[in-house]
């Protein structure tokens, strides 16, 4: 049995021709959203920031002047923010029976020792707590983590990091 992961099935209820093109014929979408994300989550996982010279067309869509400019104030930001927690893993593949996924990163708290999985959100809009409640990703991944690694869900917290697709 093919396992699928959350985009799959997002996709699939939003779309199925969509669905189709992406998942049963290969087809890849490529919009400057998508490359934006792509670019972003690996700067946050590896603490690289590009040269400025490289992803000229994403600085214009996203009126940021300097990626370094830009990626301090998060990376210095989010380490201040998550000062009482540790990381664990990132990039981490959880796997079921039926479902793949990959959580942003893992944290640990460092006195409770309780777990918060997060997802990084690059967008225009704030991602709030309704937001939270009513995308069921991270409790998917939180359910497959937790069996995972013969957890409770009441070890796990769930989260995003909302991060602006411009410059602060």
């Amino acid at each position: 049995m093919k396992k699928v992961s959350h985009s799959e099935i997002t996709t699939y209820v939003d779309c199925q021709k969509k669905w189709e093109l992406q998942y049963i014929k290969g087809l890849k979408v490529d919009n400057i959203h998508f490359q934006f994300g792509s670019m972003a989550h690996k700067v946050m996982e590896t603490r690289r920031i590009p040269d400025e010279e490289l992803y000229q067309d994403l600085k214009e869509a996203f009126s940021i002047t300097s990626w370094k400019n830009y990626f301090t104030s998060i990376l210095d930001e989010l380490d201040e923010r998550m000062s009482d927690y540790e990381i664990l893993h990132q990039e981490y593949r959880v796997e079921s029976d039926e479902m793949v996924g990959v959580i942003d990163v893992v944290w640990k708290h460092k006195e409770t020792g309780k777990y918060l999985i997060t997802d990084y959100k690059f967008s225009n809009s704030d991602k709030g707590q309704v937001d939270i409640l009513l995308d069921e990703q991270m409790y998917i991944y939180a359910v497959i983590f937790a069996t995972m690694n013969g957890l409770t869900l009441d070890d796990i917290d769930i989260g995003y990091i909302n991060i602006p697709k411009t410059e602060m």
